[in-house]
């Protein structure tokens, strides 16, 4: 690239406008959810949605100005789930088959970390007795909270994935599954009016393994160590 054609770039990359479109032409790069509802963890569109999403948000470790664009921008915001969009054409509500394009998105950075998908589950969920919504699971391994919960503030200055919403539209509440063994916590629910986040996911979480620690001695033997947390949302 010769000096005029780079001092060109340098112009277009420092206009805040122009740089918005370029980053905003990125995520629209990203290819939406499996119609067919392929879309755990193992699933390789999973897996190319996650990684060019961090690509993404990773470009505010460019420069100050880019970090600035992104956290001025209500729609970069709401296409990295830093914000919550409401108006896309998605609803926790069930009005018809399960399927992608009624569902709503979930994060796919935070479904290739962790085991975040869709489920039906096995006994009736507070809140969504009738199941007339649309129904998460969410499993937080413990030796894997152990080694990221404070992962996401490394991983980049702007936006970082604890402050990334699970879905769009916001997942709200998430209940602990007591069947796996503990139930009687003290603070089983997890819950945010703007939307939970992957920050305040781990937070709760570890405040849920705090109080099993404190409540194992009377608990039998075989539910002393828990191996993880199962949440449903509802």
């Amino acid at each position: 690239m010769d000096a005029s054609a780079f001092s060109a770039a340098q112009r277009v990359l420092g206009t805040p406008e122009l740089l918005e479109m370029i980053l905003i032409a990125l995520l629209n790069r990203i290819p939406p959810p499996d119609a067919r509802g392929y879309n755990g963890p193992q699933s390789i569109r999973t897996r190319v949605r996650a990684k060019l999403l961090m690509h993404v948000l990773r470009c505010g470790q460019v420069a100050r100005n880019w970090q600035a664009c992104i956290m001025s921008s209500c729609q970069l915001k709401k296409g990295l789930f830093l914000k919550a969009d409401d108006t896309v054409p998605h609803s926790w509500d069930r009005t018809g088959p399960d399927t992608a394009s009624n569902q709503p998105i979930l994060n796919p950075i935070i479904v290739y970390m962790y085991d975040f998908s869709f489920t039906i589950p096995r006994f009736p969920v507070p809140g969504n007795a009738l199941g007339n919504k649309h129904c998460v699971h969410f499993y937080l391994n413990r030796a894997c909270f152990e080694r990221d919960h404070d992962e996401g503030t490394k991983r980049s200055r702007c936006g970082t994935i604890s402050d990334m919403l699970l879905s769009q539209p916001p997942c709200l509440v998430l209940r602990e599954d007591g069947i796996v063994g503990r139930s009687g916590l003290e603070d089983s629910v997890i819950r945010c009016d703007t939307g939970i986040t992957l920050g305040l996911l781990n937070k709760k979480a570890g405040d849920m393994f705090d109080d099993h620690e404190r409540r194992a001695p009377q608990m039998p033997l075989a539910l002393r160590e828990p191996d993880g947390l199962m949440l449903f949302s509802g």
